[in-house]
C-alpha cells in the first residue's frame, strides 16, 4: 500500500495557522502527517521560506 502524502498548510493574508486546528486531527486519525506552517506575512520571500522549512 503507498505512504499517504504529507500535508503542509500555509495560511492566507485573514488567518494565522490555528485557523486549520479542526481539520488537522481529523486527518491525522486518519494516517496522514499534517503541519500548518505559521507565516510572518512581512515578506514573500519569508514566507516561502517558513513554508519550505516545515
Amino acid at each position: 500500500m503507498p505512504a499517504k502524502p504529507s500535508i503542509v498548510f500555509a495560511h492566507g493574508l485573514w488567518a494565522d495557522g490555528s485557523c486549520y486546528s479542526k481539520v488537522i486531527p481529523v486527518l491525522q486519525e486518519d494516517g496522514y502527517q499534517v503541519i500548518s506552517a505559521q507565516n510572518s506575512l512581512d515578506t514573500l520571500e519569508g514566507d516561502v521560506a517558513t513554508v519550505k522549512s516545515v
